[in-house]
């Protein structure tokens, strides 16, 4: 059989184009449906994580009442100095408790004088054996003057890293 462009055509194509067409709109139709099916429907697991999910963020709305309602209580100075207790108290239960406090062993190292300020290079032992270090940035004049300790932790550039250094002279020439 030959078609309008003078090609030869199967004698059954005409047939066939017609079984594929319904074969692949069969296809999509129940792709879609399984798909979309799949979509619509949670796990057993997804469905209890998301239910617990809600239940957590429902506690901590309720929580979050609670403590705005206490925090509107605080309106005086003992009233916020006995919250303060309170707190502290709950802080360390929480954490079990603080060790026994044991000497410092303290060490200056280095000590740099700046026109402002002193950087004095320390280690400590914040327990028996258990030494730290730091950075003490100590303010000039007449004191008592309160000092801060930068202990910058174990990152590569710790001590001499430019917001460490930044944080420790603000707060010494703030005194």
């Amino acid at each position: 059989m030959q078609s309008t462009t003078g090609r030869l055509v199967h004698p059954d194509w005409f047939i066939m184009k017609i079984g594929f067409t319904r074969l692949l709109v069969l296809f999509l139709l129940f792709s879609t449906a399984v798909s979309a099916d799949e979509l619509s429907v949670l796990s057993e697991e997804q469905r209890a994580s998301a239910n617990y999910y809600q239940h957590l963020q429902s506690d901590a709305y309720e929580l979050l009442a609670t403590r705005k309602e206490g925090l509107s209580k605080l309106i005086d100075k003992e009233a916020i100095e006995s919250y303060q207790r309170l707190l502290r108290t709950q802080f360390i239960e929480a954490l079990g408790g603080f060790p026994e406090k044991t000497p410092l062993n303290p060490h200056i190292i280095k000590r740099t004088e700046l026109k402002e300020y002193t950087i004095e290079n320390v280690i400590f032992e914040s327990q028996p054996n258990h030494h730290v270090t730091g950075n003490m940035y100590v303010p000039h004049g007449d004191g008592p003057f309160p000092v801060v300790v930068v202990s910058s932790g174990h990152s590569r550039t710790a001590k001499l890293a430019d917001y460490n250094q930044r944080f420790g002279i603000r707060m010494a020439t703030l005194g």
